[in-house]
């Protein structure tokens, strides 16, 4: 069993979620869990991620709302787009409430974080390989226009396979722009998410799972690979 991640800042209760997701984890030892660009941005927050050391210039130029504070080198781009002054661009207001700390208060997040939840993000993967399927939060970075391009898919999935933080976006795990197109020096099927759709989506180089889980009108769904039956929480 594969989840595509994006298990904060989706519903009320995120601790809630992640101390599920944990004893599952626990139980079925063969489940694997992938991180979202929500779970990235949330464990950059929180200091649960190998960074560079001045991986604060990362956000020179970016003119988009941050947190800030006196240890800005010390956290990525992602962590400091998780929780500016004016409101989330991830919506993470309720997870901070579910973890019982006010919203931005990082060393609060970070003593109000389980050992074993802290552990859970740590153990995310950032892309799973299988001999006809890749499975990847968002998709693999084909588009011109993103901190990705020029990258051949081989060093795409290096990167991910070493949790790569170098770049200011790990546009696999959070472009928009995917297409049901061949990837370039890639013979098997991407297997993603992030993108909401209405119903999962079965093209010939492309699934989407998304159905818009979290959110209070849509189902959860999943699909069996590869008989390509789908099951829905409707």
């Amino acid at each position: 069993m594969v989840f595509l991640g994006d298990y904060v800042d989706r519903g009320p209760d995120t601790k809630k979620t992640v101390e599920w997701l944990c004893q599952l984890q626990f139980t079925r030892p063969n489940t694997y869990f992938l991180a979202g660009n929500h779970d990235v941005a949330f464990m950059a927050f929180a200091g649960l991620l190998e960074v560079p050391e001045d991986c604060g210039k990362m956000s020179e130029g970016y003119n988009g709302p941050l947190w800030r504070s006196d240890d800005d080198l010390q956290i990525h781009l992602q962590g400091r787009r998780y929780a500016p002054p004016c409101g989330s661009h991830f919506q993470s207001e309720a997870t901070f409430r579910s973890y019982g700390v006010k919203y931005g208060e990082r060393a609060a997040l970070q003593r109000a974080i389980p050992p074993h939840h802290a552990a859970f993000f740590r153990s995310l993967h950032f892309v799973l390989e299988h001999p006809s399927y890749v499975f990847v939060h968002g998709g693999l970075a084909l588009h011109k226009g993103n901190s990705w391009e020029g990258l051949s898919i081989e060093r795409q999935l290096e990167m991910l396979r070493n949790k790569d933080m170098s770049k200011p976006f790990i546009e696999p795990l959070q472009f928009r722009g995917w297409m049901d197109e061949p990837v370039p020096g890639l013979d098997r099927t991407v297997v993603c998410g992030h993108v909401p759709v209405r119903e999962v989506s079965v093209g010939t180089h492309r699934i989407m799972v998304d159905t818009g889980g979290g959110h209070p009108t849509r189902p959860i769904s999943a699909i069996c690979l590869p008989s390509m039956k789908i099951v829905s929480s409707e």
